[in-house]
């Protein structure tokens, strides 16, 4: 009987080492290497480190407290968070109306601060002065607001439209709205469009009407809701032709809200 012998094929192991043998590994460690290199230069390296931060001159809000906001939250100039730090300083300084913050490379930040201008005062009565014990009072706290309506800081000596409210336990807070921006639109064109008779104060009662303190000492009521121009018309064609400034001595009030026009003399 015959007798067969296995036959056995050896296996050669291949080498990790052959695999640097294909172009395509070589490609691959280069293309890695490549954005390994970029991920460190552009995150990790001092060259996009942000170094230098050019801030807009400002009138109200010091520069250096801004310049301390914007270090404390940068660091590499592509991970900075533009938006959140613009916030950071909105919040901290409300007469800053728009910050605008650019990035120029590679380690410089433009900053561009756009500050609030008043264009009313918005004045309230100061709590002790609506008490009368020892008689009534003049004291009122008096703000700053822009043509958002957004009160921003307390008022000094201007020459603009006072807005008054009668509520003495009313907290505007600083970087808030305090008046409806429309509201707002139809007081300050009431005040221009009757400015030569002299206009005083304007007091909102509500949001259908407006009352106004003319520098003769007698009121106007206007009707917020309805046409602003046709009572002005009228009141410029009353004034004229029936209240001449001689008969306007014991004048109490002119009431535009209605259809007809009324006005009251005191006796």
């Amino acid at each position: 009987m015959k007798r067969y012998r296995k036959s056995y094929r050896t296996v050669k192991k291949k080498s990790i080492f052959s695999i640097f043998k294909h172009k395509i590994t070589w490609i691959v460690l280069l293309v890695v290497a490549f954005i390994t290199s970029l991920v460190y230069l552009f995150i990790f390296s001092s060259v996009f480190q942000v170094k230098n931060i050019d801030i807009s001159e400002t009138e109200k809000v010091p520069t250096e407290e801004i310049n301390n906001i914007i270090s404390d939250n940068i660091g590499n100039i592509f991970l900075a968070n533009l938006k959140d730090i613009s916030q950071k300083i909105i919040d901290r300084f409300p007469q800053i109306d728009n910050v605008v913050i650019k990035r120029k490379l590679p380690d410089k930040l433009i900053t561009k601060i756009v500050e609030r201008q008043p264009i009313a005062i918005f004045c309230k009565p100061s709590i002790d002065s609506s008490l009368k014990i020892f008689g009534t009072r003049e004291n009122k706290d008096c703000y700053y607001i822009d043509n958002k309506g957004i009160v921003f800081e307390e008022a000094g000596e201007k020459d603009l439209p006072i807005i008054k409210i009668q509520n003495p336990v009313y907290r505007p807070i600083f970087g808030r709205e305090v008046i409806g921006n429309e509201y707002l639109k139809k007081l300050l064109t009431i005040n221009y469009d009757i400015k030569d008779i002299g206009v005083s104060e304007l007091y909102p009662v509500s949001e259908n009407r407006l009352d106004v303190k003319t520098s003769e000492n007698w009121n106007i009521y206007f009707n917020t809701k309805g046409n602003i121009d046709w009572q002005v018309e009228k009141l410029n064609v009353l004034l004229k032709e029936k209240l001449p400034v001689e008969e306007r001595t014991n004048l109490e009030y002119i009431d535009l809200r209605f259809d007809k026009i009324y006005f009251k003399k005191s006796s």
